[in-house]
């Protein structure tokens, strides 16, 4: 009892400070919030529209209100629509409502979907939370990269943190048919989470020789998959990929990936003038340290519990992705707070990671000057998205969670 009330937000001083910094972010993600409406409802309104699209016999992928956007530099980019169309089959029941209360029906659902997997982590975890316990919860959440990010956006970064806890928790309990049968749905939403289905097939293979996993995260994929081409067809697909192949604008500062990395340091682009012109090593730059790191980590995790192996692909799949957006960071709360409770990372690492990933995004450019800064401030959020890999890869040969 004397350890938790000599924590600093347990005093008086530590509360006020909360309370300062939970005013200073709800200003700030309201500007945010502001943003988005002067960017046409930026990524929701190019799903949104894209939806009404199709409704209207046009293609998901076509030119909307969305799509063009001013950059300060006076720049002019072309957004497209980057959703699979699986992910749309959410958004076709929005289209029967106006743009801006299909908007606010699907923060009423993200905000239900990030409430419930707090709750659900908080008592997974058993823990107990004092008001000023709670108090720091959601200066943290009010203050993250994440937020802000999700709020400019309309992304489904808070939407889909229940699917992914609920599947946490699943795994961790031992019952791998329930988890795949989810993660499978969401890696059809969003083909970035296919970076699970090597871990399925090696728990099948080798450590459990249990099958019924894998098997149901592939059922439910082809499932989803199946759906989407019934009602989407396959030209819709076809567009899909042509519009992710056309991609030119890895370097946005809210990219935390190793590409954002490598294109915002080493191509020329119109938010970082003074980057290195070395557009030729971006890529195998990119797909060198993606296969190392990815390699590596399924060797790490091949043993690895449950809250290791979600929170090390999750890692894993923000950092090696083209677009590794800073909004995806809510789906590692369950897996990493479990960790972080058993083996907290060293001073440095909590100190980089909370730098890295807390640092405003909007700052990014700015503080780029110069070339050195390029480099170093544009890789901010994927530093610390490593020095949070690499422990998350250190404890999974740990005995005490395993």
């Amino acid at each position: 009892m004397n350890e938790v009330r000599q924590r600093w937000w347990h005093t008086p001083s530590g509360v006020t400070a909360l309370f300062f910094l939970i005013l200073i972010a709800t200003i700030w993600d309201a500007l945010h919030l502001y943003a988005t409406f002067g960017l046409s409802l930026n990524d929701f309104g190019r799903f949104y529209y894209g939806a009404q699209h199709f409704v209207d016999g046009r293609s998901l992928y076509d030119l909307s209100p969305a799509t063009p956007v001013i950059l300060d530099t006076g720049a002019e980019l072309q957004l497209w629509n980057l959703g699979s169309p699986a992910f749309h089959l959410l958004f076709l029941p929005l289209t029967l409502l106006p743009a801006k209360l299909a908007l606010a029906v699907w923060w009423l659902l993200s905000l239900l979907s990030l409430l419930w997997s707090v709750r659900t982590i908080i008592d997974t975890l058993k823990w107990r939370l004092s008001s000023a316990d709670w108090l720091l919860v959601t200066a943290l959440l009010l203050s993250a990269n994440a937020t802000a990010a999700q709020i400019v956006t309309g992304q489904m970064g808070l939407l889909i943190v229940a699917p992914i806890t609920w599947a946490w928790v699943q795994a961790r309990t031992g019952k791998y048919k329930t988890a795949g049968l989810a993660l499978g749905v969401l890696a059809a939403l969003k083909p970035t989470l296919l970076i699970f289905f090597p871990w399925l097939l090696m728990r099948a293979l080798w450590k459990s020789r249990d099958s019924t996993g894998v098997i149901a995260y592939c059922a439910s994929f082809i499932v989803t998959t199946t759906l989407a081409l019934a009602v989407f067809g396959l030209d819709e697909h076809f567009a899909w990929f042509s519009t992710v192949r056309s991609l030119d604008w890895a370097w946005l500062p809210m990219n935390a990936s190793i590409q954002g990395w490598a294109t915002r340091a080493f191509s020329v682009n119109p938010m970082f003038p003074h980057a290195l012109s070395l557009p030729a090593l971006v890529k195998p730059l990119w797909l060198l340290c993606s296969l190392v790191i990815g390699l590596f980590t399924y060797y790490r995790i091949r043993e690895a519990t449950a809250d290791v192996a979600f929170a090390t692909l999750l890692v894993l799949a923000l950092l090696i992705a083209p677009l590794g957006w800073l909004y995806y960071l809510f789906a590692l709360i369950g897996p990493v707070a479990s960790i972080w409770c058993k083996h907290s990372p060293s001073k440095l690492t909590t100190f980089i990671v909370i730098v890295s990933l807390f640092t405003p995004f909007a700052l990014i450019a700015p503080l780029s000057i110069n070339t050195a800064m390029t480099v170093i401030v544009g890789g901010l959020s994927m530093t610390g998205l490593l020095f949070l890999w690499a422990w998350l890869i250190r404890t999974a040969s740990l005995p005490k969670l395993n």
